[in-house]
């Protein structure tokens, strides 16, 4: 499996292009998906798939649905969807490889996208560190993103040899996963 997620006390499982729902048995989802990179739970329901071309939603019947109430099948169709965060404000996060990092408010049917330096265009991963703050992980290493009344990147270690691709949580730790390991 390249993704795992519970969601809807529901395993879904996905491969290279497919997602499944693993119930009493493993039923796939009627559509074949880019290159998929990460499953998150949606709020009302199903999931989000986030892929080499865009962000996609599966609903617990298994047809896909527009994310974010909107009108087309797929959003951001030009972008490499790395990971799906949402806070505990409620705000959904999506890294992306050539776009940086895009906030998708959600009263507002909106997006809002970050400029983000040169070293951070890529975005593979991201974590919650405090209400207003949040750790990037990417290609060229770890940055912080503070949300106050001024949002601010604040480079924490800039490697090439370590590329920042997961986090997880444990006992107050942070871990984080590299290409050269944890």
């Amino acid at each position: 499996p390249r993704a795992l997620a519970f969601a809807d006390d529901i395993l879904w499982i996905a491969d290279t292009e497919s997602v499944y729902q693993l119930t009493d048995s493993i039923e796939p989802v009627d559509q074949s998906f880019p290159l998929i990179n990460t499953l998150t739970p949606r709020a009302t329901g199903g999931v989000q798939v986030g892929t080499l071309s865009g962000l996609w939603a599966v609903d617990l019947s298994g047809n896909t649905i527009s994310p974010f109430g909107q009108s087309e099948n797929v959003l951001f169709p030009e972008r490499n969807i790395r990971r799906i965060f949402t806070d505990q404000a409620g705000v959904t996060w999506i890294a992306t490889r050539e776009a940086g990092l895009i906030k998708a408010l959600p009263v507002q049917r909106g997006f809002d996208g970050f400029v983000l330096p040169s070293e951070l265009d890529t975005v593979d991963t991201l974590i919650e560190l405090a209400p207003d703050s949040l750790l990037l992980g990417s290609r060229r290493g770890l940055a912080l993103l503070n949300r106050g009344a001024e949002i601010r990147f604040l480079p924490v270690a800039r490697t090439e040899e370590f590329a920042v691709n997961r986090f997880a949580h444990r006992n107050g730790e942070i871990l984080v996963g590299t290409g050269s390991g944890i």
